[in-house]
């Protein structure tokens, strides 16, 4: 989670936080990457956020609602270029190994 995300989801949920709070909460959900007890730290740093959250004066629903809201956002960015970045990888991966090929068949001649 950035800090800037952070700051966003609070804000489409109507959440006055200050720049300052985001980048303390972001700073704070990182550790959910170190204390990694499941994959992608699922739920993990969903619930540093909330937790440290409560420090900030921030509602258990409203600190929840924005860590899923990122979560979410960026499950849907990862699911949709996934794909598209796989497909150019894998087509200039069979480019090279064609070169390759050809490289390998001139040098014997």
């Amino acid at each position: 989670m950035t800090a800037a995300g952070l700051l966003i989801s609070y804000k489409v949920f109507g959440i006055d936080v200050s720049i300052a709070q985001s980048v303390f909460l972001s700073s704070i959900s990182l550790l959910g990457i170190v204390i990694s007890i499941t994959p992608g730290s699922l739920g993990v740093a969903e619930a540093i956020t909330v937790f440290s959250s409560l420090a900030l004066g921030i509602t258990v629903a409203q600190s929840l609602s924005a860590a899923v809201l990122i979560r979410l956002t960026s499950l849907a960015v990862i699911f949709t270029l996934g794909p598209v970045y796989s497909y150019i990888l894998i087509k200039k991966d069979k480019k090279s190994a064609a070169s390759k090929k050809t490289f390998n068949k001139e040098g014997e001649a």
